[in-house]
């Protein structure tokens, strides 16, 4: 899967633009492999070109943020009939996600991947995981430093906090199995759930849900079992057009 690391700060605090550049001296150091997407001030994103993944990263215009993984066109969103893979988004479009705060991402396409998109006025930036996604998104915060990454050994790389075990988490693990929470093996580190989206500013991290499955099912639900049966149907060929001609 896609391998990347995000780290954000104030852009106007000269410590929080020293650590970011400490840290992506480490970051690069510990593989080879690790190329600059976005370097800026309080914004900093690295990637491992087509690790177990074809897709390069996906820009924002204007300097705004980066898409890690892959992105489809919806058939459902604005751009009804359509559902091409996409390897960049146009300017108009680049605008929408950034002005919906990512929200367009949810509606207007599809796929798995992690964004972060920057607001250089409100010296913030939101890092959101898609709906359906198989990609992690991990978060580790450090003061005013906030770090996101999909490999948990690359966060130990950069050396910003002390890490400790989390055993109750463990111990949830071991009894529940499946047991789905933002928390993690590691006291420092949460993960974002699929449809989350983490606002971080220099006052605070607030966290916000752009896709819940409880929600989308309740106003997707059919009384007819052959109009249920039909959307299903439909759905499936859809996917199947992506990857290729497929025999109905």
């Amino acid at each position: 899967m896609f391998r990347y690391l995000i780290a954000t700060g104030n852009s106007q605090s000269a410590d929080d633009c020293e650590s970011l550049g400490r840290i992506r001296r480490r970051i690069q150091c510990s593989h080879p492999g690790w190329r600059i997407a976005v370097n800026l001030p309080g914004f900093f994103a690295v990637y491992i070109h087509h690790q177990f993944s074809r897709e390069p990263p996906i820009f924002l215009h204007g300097d705004r943020g980066v898409i890690f993984g892959s992105l489809y066109l919806s058939p459902t969103g604005s751009h009804a009939g359509s559902t091409r893979f996409l390897p960049s988004v146009s300017r108009c479009h680049s605008e929408r996600i950034v002005d919906s705060k990512g929200r367009s991402l949810v509606s207007d396409y599809w796929g798995h991947y992690v964004a972060a998109i920057r607001y250089p006025e409100a010296h913030s930036v939101m890092v959101m995981r898609s709906a359906a996604c198989m990609l992690a998104c991990h978060h580790l915060q450090a003061d005013t430093l906030n770090i996101f990454f999909s490999h948990v050994e690359d966060s130990m790389a950069l050396d910003v906090v002390k890490l400790s075990i989390n055993w109750d988490s463990i111990s949830a693990q071991v009894v529940g199995h499946d047991y789905l929470t933002n928390e993690t093996a590691i006291e420092q580190i949460r993960t974002l759930e699929s449809g989350e989206c983490l606002e971080c500013s220099p006052e605070c991290c607030t966290r916000h849900v752009y896709w819940d499955p409880r929600g989308f099912l309740g106003n997707r639900t059919l009384d007819d079992f052959s109009a249920a049966t039909g959307t299903i149907r439909e759905a499936v060929l859809t996917c199947l057009a992506i990857f290729g001609p497929a025999e109905t």
